[in-house]
């Protein structure tokens, strides 16, 4: 019961103080994505109304992919298995509108992507 009187009292005051941290202008948000896409992205966000908020974006990338074109050659000491090296560059841009819902740290969001991939 003490457990779940100090859980219910931890998640008050993180619901509270991440509404009172929020940010009531404009900001910048940099990612970096994981080492198997190597994405960078860079988003502006900017309050537009009192729960809306304005995002626009830039991401630029690429992933490296190796194909197995099951090509073998065979000779009395040697086997050797041909590989293609697939390497895809992409960018995107993202503009969007998120609404807070209530006084929480929930939001609901719709995005529009235009990209480009090589």
């Amino acid at each position: 019961m003490n457990t779940l009187r100090n859980l219910s009292i931890s998640l008050f005051i993180l619901f509270n103080v991440c509404h009172s941290f929020g940010q009531d202008g404009a900001e910048i948000g940099f990612y970096i994505s994981n080492w198997r896409t190597e994405q960078i992205a860079l988003d502006f966000r900017k309050p537009i109304a009192d729960k809306t908020q304005f995002t626009i974006g830039v991401s630029a990338g690429f992933h490296d992919k190796k194909i197995n074109l099951g090509v073998r050659e065979w000779t009395e000491t040697l086997h050797i298995t041909r590989q293609q090296n697939n390497v895809n560059r992409d960018v995107n841009l993202k503009v969007g509108l998120t609404y807070t819902i209530k006084e929480s740290p929930f939001y609901v969001g719709a995005n529009l992507m235009a990209g480009y991939q090589n």
